[in-house]
């Protein structure tokens, strides 16, 4: 199998949606002035004049009842109406007023609706799924990150609920009495249903993070940490990150695969199959590899399964990260460590003495797919960087 030298490509990504979109209030309602004195006892007034028809043209006389009757009710009607077409008029503004401002807010819905598209399409070409990573190497995106990317050493970990990139703004608001209910409601909603894009890439810093915990140990543990290495070798090269795998003789089987990757290789230590591989069952030999310091080339992340509690020198030095299938028994986590509970279809981060909060849904990778993978890796290497 020949050696393929990879030089690191030029980055070109779908910029993520920014700055922010203000929403206006909704409409307030209309409100009602009273009148003056006279024109609240215009009623009196009018009903007045309904029994003066019968007064002027006399009690017996058929026309005085149907005229003051004709009166007095068109009177009562007006009163029932709210003044005449003066409500018929407030009504129909209302109406006006509501229908205008929900055709606002589909509008604005399609704004958000395209932000969220374009935040997705940026999330999702950062940090794709791990099971695509034939098309990150075909499309030649293979180690294309450096120490100088914001995103060095990033890690996909699942997918999850984000906020939308654009904020929203909601308007200033007066007393709830003083808002159209209508409108108001509609306003809410579009805030609730906008404001968070679900399914969305979650990525955690192995710059930020000394030690991860994936518990409890299980199937769903591995499946995690296999996706979690993919995404580091995927888009690291081997001459800024290198990865150390500590198995236990029982979770040996689970973690061979790893040996193809070329990041496993010891930067200075040789045997007679070439470079040695940083693939051991006792964390002792950690301190070999450790002591004296590599001459050359980056500290690796640590892989553990099934090892001992102690990583030694490992443990929080500068630039390392212990990714551990399992948690220690009896011990208790330090701020400084990241705690990950998983079912299939479920993450939670966890921390002492506070309820679990919801991540999203954990990536997985087969144990087929990783051993492809880096079957596939093997073959190349930096460019400028010697294979022997």
């Amino acid at each position: 199998m020949g050696t393929v030298e990879v030089a690191r490509p030029t980055r070109e990504l779908p910029p993520p949606p920014a700055g922010e979109l203000a929403l206006q209030a909704p409409p307030e309602p209309e409100k009602v002035v009273p009148g003056g004195v006279l024109m609240r006892l215009l009623p009196l007034v009018m009903l007045a004049g309904a029994l003066g028809f019968v007064v002027v043209l006399g009690v017996r006389n058929p026309t005085s009842w149907l005229f003051g009757g004709m009166f007095a009710i068109s009177t009562v009607g007006m009163m029932a109406t709210g003044g005449g077409r003066g409500g018929a008029a407030r009504t129909s503004t209302i109406d006006e007023s509501r229908r205008d401002y929900l055709r606002y807010l589909g509008q604005m819905r399609r704004t958000v609706q395209e932000a969220a598209a374009a935040q997705r399409a940026s999330a999702e070409a950062v940090h794709p799924d791990p099971e695509a990573w034939p098309a990150v190497v075909a499309g030649g995106r293979l180690w294309e990150r450096s120490t100088a990317d914001a995103d060095f050493a990033h890690v996909r970990v699942g997918r999850g609920a984000q906020r939308l990139a654009t904020r929203l703004i909601p308007p200033e608001a007066g007393p709830p009495e003083g808002l159209e209910p209508v409108t108001a409601l509609a306003l809410r909603r579009f805030l609730m249903a906008h404001t968070v894009v679900p399914d969305l890439p979650v990525a955690l810093s192995l710059q930020e993070t000394a030690t991860i915990w994936l518990e409890p140990e299980g199937a769903a543990a591995r499946a995690m940490a296999r996706a979690v290495v993919a995404q580091f070798v995927l888009w690291h090269s081997p001459a800024d990150a290198r990865l150390a795998v500590v198995a236990a003789p029982e979770a040996v089987a689970e973690w061979e695969w790893a040996k193809w990757l070329p990041h496993n290789a010891h930067p200075r230590m040789r045997d007679g199959a070439g470079p040695r591989r940083m693939f051991t069952p006792e964390v002792d030999t950690l301190r070999r590899w450790r002591a004296p310091e590599p001459a050359t080339g980056p500290p690796p992340r640590v892989l553990t399964d099934g090892a001992a509690d102690s990583m030694g020198p490992w443990a929080c030095a500068p630039s390392v990260t212990v990714l551990r299938v399992g948690a220690p028994a009896g011990r208790r986590a330090t701020p400084s460590v990241v705690r990950l509970r998983l079912t299939a279809d479920r993450m939670e981060r966890v921390v002492d003495g506070e309820p679990p909060v919801p991540v999203g849904v954990p990536d997985r990778l087969p144990t087929a797919q990783a051993a492809a993978m880096a079957r596939r890796l093997a073959r190349y290497r930096p460019a400028g960087v010697s294979a022997e």
